[in-house]
């Protein structure tokens, strides 16, 4: 295939009408953005053509994409960059989904997200699994959570500055944190159809009590920080 301007724009191969070999594209400047191999395969009694091997996308010369491709579906690595050549993703999938370590990573190089991704039976859809951890770009972690098979967190930390400020465990209980790490609130949350919390004074003592029943209005003491 050519461009109206006469350059090539696509070059590939076939054979009885299906893809075979490699196929590249370019742009008006004789660049190549684009590079994947096909191969024809006999499936259910029919010829057809399958994408396999390495996947490539160029843009400006810089390589932006490289896929892992097998029996015609995402399988192995992919690796995403940014437009100066720095690695933005690093994606493991299996047959077409994602499945194992996702990495995401800031333009300075620094880690952003380190998660495990599985595919839940249940629903064949990639979830987050195990602990999973979130940073920003001075690598303090900023959020740290655990997920079941079914990508439900079932302990979240989350920081700022470094410093913990809360730690959420199944949404049963909740405490948070001051800058100085000292307790500032503990609550109860979906507690036998009910919630209880308490807030806290930097001297530890109780600062406010709220207790709620499902529906009801909910009810608050407040004490000055001498306990009165």
């Amino acid at each position: 295939y050519y461009y109206q301007s006469g350059e090539l724009s696509e070059r590939s191969y076939v054979i009885d009408n299906l893809l075979s070999g490699k196929v590249e594209r370019f742009d008006k400047e004789e660049n190549k953005t684009y590079e994947a191999f096909y191969e024809i395969i006999e499936k259910d009694g029919k010829k057809i053509s399958q994408q396999t091997g390495t996947e490539t996308y160029w843009e400006k010369n810089n390589i932006k994409t490289i896929v892992e491709w097998k029996d015609g579906m995402q399988n192995g690595v992919t690796k995403a960059y940014y437009a100066k050549g720095q690695l933005e993703k690093i994606m493991h999938f299996e047959n077409g989904k994602l499945h194992g370590s996702y990495q995401t990573f800031y333009e300075n190089g620094q880690l952003k997200e380190d998660y495990i991704k599985l595919i839940w039976v249940g629903t064949g859809n990639s979830e987050n699994v195990s602990w999973n951890t979130v940073y920003d770009e001075s690598a303090n972690i900023t959020r740290k959570f655990y997920a079941d098979k079914t990508g439900k967190s079932l302990i979240e930390h989350n920081f700022e500055n470094g410093k913990r400020k809360e730690l959420d465990v199944n949404n049963i209980f909740k405490l948070t944190f001051s800058e100085t790490q000292q307790l500032n609130s503990i609550h109860w949350l979906n507690w036998v159809g009910s919630s209880i919390g308490f807030d806290l004074f930097s001297n530890q003592q109780v600062r406010r009590v709220q207790f709620s029943l499902n529906k009801l209005p909910s009810l608050t003491a407040n004490f000055a920080s001498n306990g009165d």
